[in-house]
């Protein structure tokens, strides 16, 4: 059985959850320690006990968002032994619906501050390989099976990350229904058309960092 979390780090992790809320609400720019002390009950003082200063808070509050998506998508995977039920669970837990968004406009406001922050810049820069590097063992793996084997995984898990970043960002911006009823059967779609027939590959420029 594993240790029961301290209350301190159940506080700490209420903080964090109340901070993407309100970075999800209004921005990264417009946060403050106010609002997320408002949006738990608490005091400022409270917040400033876990967190010296916002931008560190906000930067916790950016690992937070990445570290909680990886543990979704471990935690969807286990016991999914079929190579391509893999890719697509890995796209289902993590695809923004109608409902259930707040992660995506978080993610949005990281890459827009990482432009001119570089500690946000190696936050962003980190996730990014650690998404590409789970997409990229899932291939391996499923080639390893005797699937994919076509595929290049490097290849594949640039194009397909780029893909879902695209169409989410416009889905979201648009805020159309209809776009984001769209994004799963659309990625859905592409995935399953990749797995059955090669493609010409991109260029090494793409394949590099």
């Amino acid at each position: 059985m594993s240790p029961r979390p301290s209350v301190e780090a159940q506080r700490r992790e209420e903080v964090l959850v109340a901070t993407c809320a309100v970075i999800s609400e209004v921005g990264f720019r417009h946060v403050r320690i106010a609002d997320v002390a408002e949006h738990i009950g608490t005091s400022t003082g409270i917040i400033h006990y876990y967190f010296r200063t916002k931008d560190d808070l906000l930067e916790e509050a950016f690992r937070f968002v990445i570290e909680s998506a990886r543990a979704r998508s471990l935690e969807a995977l286990d016991g999914v032994t079929d190579p391509e039920e893999r890719l697509l669970t890995v796209i289902r837990v993590n695809l923004p619906t109608a409902s259930d968004h707040q992660d995506w406009p978080i993610w949005i406001h990281l890459w827009a501050e990482a432009l001119r922050d570089p500690a946000l810049r190696r936050i962003s820069v980190t996730a990014y390989d650690r998404w590409a590097r789970l997409i990229e063992d899932i291939v391996t793996q499923g080639q390893e099976q005797g699937a994919f084997m076509h595929l290049h995984a490097r290849e594949f898990a640039m194009q397909l990350l780029a893909m879902i970043d695209g169409l989410v960002i416009q889905a979201l911006i648009s805020a159309r229904p209809a776009a984001m009823k769209a994004l799963r059967p659309t990625v859905e779609a592409f995935v399953r058309q990749a797995l059955s027939e090669p493609s010409d590959r991109p260029a090494d420029a793409l394949l590099r960092g």
